[in-house]
């Protein structure tokens, strides 16, 4: 992990009520820990690289006013092992055991009115360069937060804190769970992007190889997403559960794509794609009643594999299906190539599209229009509602005249 992120007993940082020192001692092999940055009052993401590019303990300091005494919930968001510390009492911790997928872990604790203090301590290795902690009232509602400055002290501590984890009451079971039951605690798991845990539950209690469909396409679902076998046996795991969603539910569409996928990853990048193509028409050839997604599926493999005539009559196909969809304008866009004012008028103004992304500002910067360019960094600072976001996209408008 590359630090100790445990709390430590009588660790001044966790004091509820101390105040703020300038630095702290620390773990080897900076052995001391300082360094601050700001933030706006309701900002989610705390910067791990703001005081040093070194790998090792972070220590993430943040005063929330409470403005009555309540139940608040604290949600983190991390790649690596992290511990959150609320008022003096430990809240929730995030095991390193759990992989690098950004996993949400969420608390919640008793305090009571006035100006809390939170301490996010990060094991940080090359793990990513920030993480999410997200912090609310009884109402649901975000609070307010700060960055204490040396010298400044919380005035409200926890009188208890406990970690949300509805796998807690699972465990408490000595039976292992019924098959519905297991089923839903494992996609519980994967909506939390518990992968391995998810893997692993469903190992334990044999609903991997149950022959039950759901359990098999959960099990396909979390195998990808644990990360923790390699790429050979993942196919064969994954094609086995595929396999069985199949025989009990033949239309699965996930379980067809998702096979006819993995038949092109052993086959390479070129011959995979024609692979899977061709398995995906055998599969609707047997099963005609597939749902349209299938088709769809086709038609951006295909493009993606430059067989632009079978792309375009797919999409021609499934366009009635999903009209006024995203599915069919984002489909629109992968075939259908389009340059200068007509990549623009698309990009900027299909219905459908993603309006967050940067695929209307790319479109107006290639065409020379840098009043455009800036128009729409504007609009995408105000859908955002970070007003200093997108920086480094302000460059871009400036390429439009070779500045």
């Amino acid at each position: 992990m590359g630090a100790d992120h445990r709390p430590r007993a009588g660790d001044p940082l966790e004091d509820p009520l101390g105040k703020l020192a300038g630095s702290y001692p620390g773990s080897p092999p900076s052995h001391r820990m300082s360094g601050r940055s700001r933030w706006p009052p309701t900002a989610a993401i705390l910067p791990l690289d703001a005081a040093s590019s070194l790998d090792g303990l972070r220590a993430a300091v943040v005063d929330v006013d409470v403005p009555r005494a309540q139940t608040i919930g604290i949600a983190l968001k991390a790649t690596t092992a992290a511990v959150v510390v609320v008022g003096g009492k430990v809240a929730l911790t995030r095991s390193y055991d759990l992989g690098g997928d950004a996993v949400f872990r969420r608390a919640t604790a008793e305090v009571s009115a006035g100006r809390t203090r939170v301490v996010v301590r990060v094991a940080q290795n090359a793990d990513g360069s920030h993480v999410e902690l997200d912090l609310v009232g009884a109402d649901g509602k975000p609070l307010v937060t700060r960055a204490p400055a040396p010298g400044e002290a919380a005035t409200a501590a926890a009188s208890r804190a406990d970690e949300v984890d509805f796998a807690n009451d699972a465990r408490a079971h000595t039976q292992p769970p019924a098959p519905a039951d297991g089923a839903l605690l494992a996609a519980a798991y994967l909506a939390e992007n518990q992968g391995r845990t998810a893997e692993h539950l469903l190992e334990q209690t044999g609903l991997s190889t149950s022959g039950d469909p759901l359990a098999a396409l959960l099990y396909a679902r979390a195998v990808d997403r644990a990360g923790d076998l390699p790429e050979n046996r993942v196919i064969e795991r994954e094609r086995d559960a595929y396999e069985q969603v199949q025989k009990g539910w033949p239309n699965s569409w996930e379980a067809t794509l998702g096979h006819a996928q993995l038949t092109g990853r052993r086959r390479g990048s070129d011959e995979g794609r024609i692979e899977t193509l061709r398995e995906v028409r055998e599969a609707r050839a047997k099963q005609p009643h597939l749902d349209p997604i299938v088709r769809a599926f086709e038609s951006a493999l295909a493009s993606e594999a430059r067989l632009l005539d079978e792309a375009k009559s797919a999409l021609g196909e499934v366009r009635p299906a999903f009209a006024g969809t995203p599915v069919a304008a984002e489909l629109d866009d992968v075939v259908n190539d389009r340059i200068g004012q007509e990549r623009e008028r698309y990009a900027c103004a299909e219905p459908g599209l993603d309006r967050s992304s940067l695929d209307c500002l790319d479109a107006k910067v290639s065409r020379g229009d840098r009043r455009g360019a800036l128009g729409e960094i504007a609009r995408l600072r105000a859908l955002s509602g970070s007003p200093s976001s997108l920086r480094a996209a302000r460059a871009r408008p400036a390429r439009c005249h070779g500045r």
